[in-house]
């Protein structure tokens, strides 16, 4: 059967991969590539993820999927740590992304319990950046990145215990009309935002403004659980992001990603494997496309992707304030089927919540 505890446990395990990796990949990139060509990196990872997140639906071997695109995830970042050239880190991006063909499954699996699922798991964000401060000071950035790589790994485990009878087993209920408009407004800024996010952050620096970041994110989520303009402040918020320009800890306001993934997961109704490799799928494409961004406004300035991410949170925290809830509508088609067929639909009027990420 489903269990929570299982999902809760294996989340957190790849919440600590990414938390000890994320605030570094950028700074370790930089000293294998070109700084222009990071953002490419970013681009290959997002294109592999559109390939790999239909793999759940083109098998009914759902579990041995999941498990085997984390290990391979975690193989990939281990792959990464030995990387001294463009080649061998472009194949160990392309291996690390094969965690998007779990993405599904994962967001299908917590679908009634998201908000909590991503409570427990944002928790270690506070120590964990401390912890991988440590690991620079003794291993080195590489030994990052093999610590990230095996906690990715052992991500797959407790999904061992989960019974995942296959496709027909992750359906649910009905597909119904999923609204990708939270989606866009929340992933958009900050794909474009986080490529050249810590580029010229002292390495010292970089786990206490991640740590207070991570913070700021989690008393967001939990705050705004419950707002009724929660994506406007949590976009608001995060457009200070362009203080990164002008002071290192500006960079600590990415940390609100938190807030607008946990509001967003537990907002948006996924009801079938079919529904969250939609919204998987959206996802990727939204980070693709301000990964591109990123790279083309970093070659004209490099301070000019955390102030377009800015600004661009600012127009879409104001067209949720003054729009989006008086008009957002989801259309729920439901069937019952008694001696024959009967169709009903049934329209709800409901405010829009973010919805996340990466990782």
């Amino acid at each position: 059967m489903r269990s929570t505890t299982a999902i809760a446990i294996s989340w957190t395990l790849w919440g600590i991969a990414i938390y000890l990796y994320s605030p570094y990949l950028t700074v370790f990139l930089k000293g294998i590539v070109k700084e222009d060509f990071i953002g490419i990196l970013y681009v290959l990872s997002s294109i592999a993820g559109l390939f790999y997140a239909f793999l759940p639906t083109l098998t009914n071997k759902i579990k041995e999927v999941t498990i085997a695109s984390l290990i391979i995830s975690g193989l990939g970042l281990i792959l990464l740590s030995f990387s001294n050239n463009i080649g061998l880190a472009s194949l160990s991006i392309l291996l690390y992304s094969v965690y998007w063909a779990s993405v599904p499954v994962f967001y299908l699996l917590m679908r009634n319990d998201a908000a909590k699922v991503w409570a427990i798991s944002m928790t270690p964000a506070l120590i964990i950046p401390f912890i991988g401060g440590k690991v620079v000071d003794l291993l080195g950035l590489r030994g990052v990145f093999i610590t990230s790589g095996i906690f990715m790994a052992l991500t797959a485990l407790p999904i061992i215990n989960i019974e995942i009878r296959g496709r027909e087993g992750l359906v649910y209920e009905k597909e119904g009309k999923i609204d990708l408009i939270p989606l866009i407004f929340t992933i958009l800024p900050l794909s474009i935002a986080l490529p050249y996010l810590y580029l010229n952050t002292p390495l010292s620096l970089i786990p206490v403004i991640y740590a207070l970041g991570q913070g700021i994110g989690i008393a967001m989520a939990l705050l705004l659980s419950k707002a009724k303009r929660g994506l406007a402040i949590a976009l608001s918020t995060f457009a200070l992001i362009f203080l990164n320009n002008i002071i290192p800890f500006g960079a600590m306001f990415y940390g609100i990603s938190e807030a607008l993934t946990a509001l967003g997961i537990d907002e948006i109704k996924i009801r079938s494997l079919k529904d969250s490799v939609k919204v998987t799928l959206a996802e990727i494409l939204m980070w693709l496309i301000g990964y591109a961004i990123a790279t083309a406004l970093f070659l004209i300035a490099p301070f000019l992707p955390t102030v377009y991410a800015s600004l661009l949170a600012i127009l879409f925290a104001l067209v949720t304030l003054f729009t989006l809830p008086k008009f957002a509508k989801i259309k729920i088609r439901r069937e019952k089927t008694f001696n024959g067929i009967t169709f009903y639909s049934k329209t709800l009027k409901e405010g829009i919540f973010p919805y996340f990420r990466f990782a």
